[in-house]
């Protein structure tokens, strides 16, 4: 199989192509690795719970939200050299603070860019992407935004597609950690996370 363009509603990043084959059934082994690999991921970024702790090892907002949540990238992780790191992604995945209290909502892994020979451990239950629409702005470069239907991005911004990645959601919710998140499906993970927690703080006192 090839690459395959789908178009969804991924956390407002609206098309992408996926990086590999998406259909064939994974085996009995493959679904054992993309397991491992989503129970790893989340072992690792427990620390990253607390939005603070990733602060201090280097993740900073990477440009404009996207709907409900914020991707912080890692500069130090991005040139790391090291693929599927599990204890350091390149990028995490937090809802937006100015809704609430952050909540992790997953990694990011990604590949250098131009890099496409990126490994599927789980067969089509761990396919990466890449996406065609993104805006970035040119002093420093960074990402603004996504282009919009019309191909037109933010004034002064520049098209580009992005190096191939993949989202690994650690917080728990119906779709699993290799599923299609959308925004209203985010939004009410949140809202459960924080639910609990103030639960647990009444709880508690």
């Amino acid at each position: 199989m090839g690459d395959k363009k789908i178009a969804v509603d991924h956390l407002g990043m609206a098309t992408k192509t996926m990086m590999g084959d998406t259909e064939t059934l994974p085996t009995a082994e493959q679904i054992a690795a993309a397991e491992k690999l989503a129970i790893d991921t989340k072992a690792g970024m427990a620390k990253y719970q607390d939005i603070n702790v990733a602060l201090a090892d280097g993740y900073k907002p990477d440009g404009a939200a996207l709907e409900c949540a914020i991707h912080y990238a890692n500069k130090r992780y991005e040139d790391h050299g090291r693929i599927l790191d599990l204890t350091a992604p390149e990028t995490l995945v937090y809802s937006d603070p100015s809704e609430g209290p952050p909540v992790l909502l997953g990694a990011m892994y990604s590949l250098p860019a131009f890099d496409r020979d990126a490994p599927q451990p789980g067969g089509s239950l761990s396919v990466w992407h890449i996406h065609m629409n993104i805006c970035f702005g040119p002093i420093p470069p960074h990402f603004i935004g996504i282009v919009s239907p019309l191909g037109s991005g933010t004034a002064g911004s520049l098209s580009v597609t992005s190096g191939a990645m993949i989202h690994l959601w650690t917080a728990d919710w119906a779709g699993g950690p290799y599923g299609e998140l959308t925004e209203e499906e985010a939004k009410a993970v949140v809202e459960r996370v924080l639910s609990s927690q103030d639960g647990a703080i009444s709880h508690h006192r």
